[in-house]
């Protein structure tokens, strides 16, 4: 399944976890599990209704940036990206 986020092979280990996390975010972004809002500020949400809302973006931080911040911040929150990440360590 970890397969399938892999982009990219490097020699630093550091390096290829950043690859692995930003494209387990720009899958998760083009899968529609997640609502966008807005352009160069906006924010993302978990329904359409835009009640739930799981992080913001600007212009220095764009939509991905955004994302990738909020699951490296909050990855103690979320147990199935705490078990993912901890897949790649052992990968």
């Amino acid at each position: 399944m970890i397969e399938k986020f892999r982009r990219c092979k490097t020699r630093y280990p550091k390096e290829q976890q950043l690859a692995d996390l930003m494209a387990f975010v720009g899958r998760l972004m083009d899968s529609g599990l997640l609502y966008p809002a807005g352009t160069a500020n906006g924010a993302w949400y978990l329904d359409e209704d835009k009640q739930n809302l799981l992080c913001k973006w600007n212009a220095k931080m764009g939509k991905r940036d955004a994302l990738a911040n909020y699951f490296l911040t909050h990855k103690e929150d979320i147990p199935i990206f705490k078990e993912i990440m901890e897949q790649l360590k052992t990968a």
